[in-house]
């Protein structure tokens, strides 16, 4: 069992780790990325707690709880060069996550573009960086 604290930039919580999460988080818990706690929130007259039910690094959470991918493009910053800047990064993050793509023009809405069905992702920070 463990009590750890988890912060973000604006507060810290307290989260309880009952056994049988912890044997299957410990070494998470030791870790010093970042991580994804889900669980229930308690409040009682110390303040709010959370009991965590799973601990992922984010990295992992990521790719596992990732649905879809949605890309804008602006059809005002396009051309040839960066479309295919944008496939080579594609290809580079290929995955299992479906990709949207939309381009927007500005003042005259978007338009959904169909793209194969086999060109999915992998959700991941390289990827975010690189679109």
């Amino acid at each position: 069992m463990a009590f750890i604290t988890v912060e973000d930039l604006l507060n810290a919580v307290e989260v309880i780790v009952f056994p049988d999460t912890f044997s299957r988080c410990y070494s998470l818990l030791s870790s010093t990325e970042t991580i994804i706690v889900q669980g229930t929130v308690q409040n009682d007259e110390r303040g709010p707690k959370i009991i965590a039910e799973s601990i992922e690094l984010l990295p992992d959470a990521r790719e596992t709880h990732t649905d879809s991918i949605k890309i804008q493009i602006n059809s005002e910053k396009i051309s040839r060069k960066r479309l295919e800047s944008l496939k080579q990064t594609l290809y580079r993050y290929h995955g299992n996550c479906p990709l949207l793509l939309t381009m927007h023009f500005p003042g005259q809405g978007e338009v959904d573009i169909e793209i194969l069905k086999d060109l999915t992702v992998r959700p991941c920070r390289g990827f975010s960086d690189e679109t």
